[in-house]
């Protein structure tokens, strides 16, 4: 948070007007940030009742659609960004979440979601290099090369939520170590 308006400032400038401009929209940011759970209903409930697949599908959109929008430079544009990026974060986490439990049961939750919060650690230790990408060669490549790294995703999102059976109602999850027969097979994708 606290790099956002110089980081705003180096995307449009060092005038006067334009630090007022970054400064507008750091507070745009720093107030859009914690409204991220208005989301959680939505997310809810496709995780509840529509396939993994359509959750990660959301997550993906909203990700490409921030990519493209950054691109504009627009103050509009870039607001919208702002509540993307905060309902993201909360789709993200929530279907990953989900995902890791269904896939692999509780008794290896918590291994499985210290490996992916010392992943997603160790891949943010890459916004240094991406930040002397952007001194030297503009935010524009930065967000070009972040959005062809999302553009696959959204395409392999999109074709799993296309393939994936729909489903009425929930289905019950299979929790790992659970006797066979006494729950459904987990819906994996």
């Amino acid at each position: 948070m606290g790099s956002v308006g110089a980081q705003l400032q180096t995307r449009f400038g060092h005038s006067p007007d334009d630090a007022a401009r970054s400064a507008r929209l750091a507070g745009a940011f720093s107030a859009t940030l914690p409204f991220g759970f208005v989301g959680m209903p939505l997310i809810g409930w496709l995780l509840d009742t529509r396939p993994l697949s359509a959750s990660f599908l959301l997550v993906d959109l909203a990700g490409c659609a921030y990519g493209a929008l950054v691109l504009l430079r627009s103050d509009w544009a870039l607001r919208v960004c702002f509540a993307l990026v905060s309902l993201s974060q909360q789709f993200l986490y929530s279907a990953y979440f989900a995902a890791v439990a269904k896939l692999f049961g509780f008794c290896n939750f918590g291994k499985l979601s210290a490996l992916i919060n010392l992943l997603v650690a160790a891949l943010g230790c890459a916004q240094y290099a991406l930040g002397a990408l952007a001194l030297t060669h503009g935010y524009e490549a930065v967000d070009l090369a972040l959005l062809a790294c999302a553009l696959p995703l959204l395409a392999f999102s999109l074709a799993q939520a296309c393939t994936a059976p729909s489903r009425g109602a929930p289905a019950r999850e299979t929790v790992a170590g659970a006797p066979k027969g006494t729950a459904g097979a987990p819906d994996v994708v």
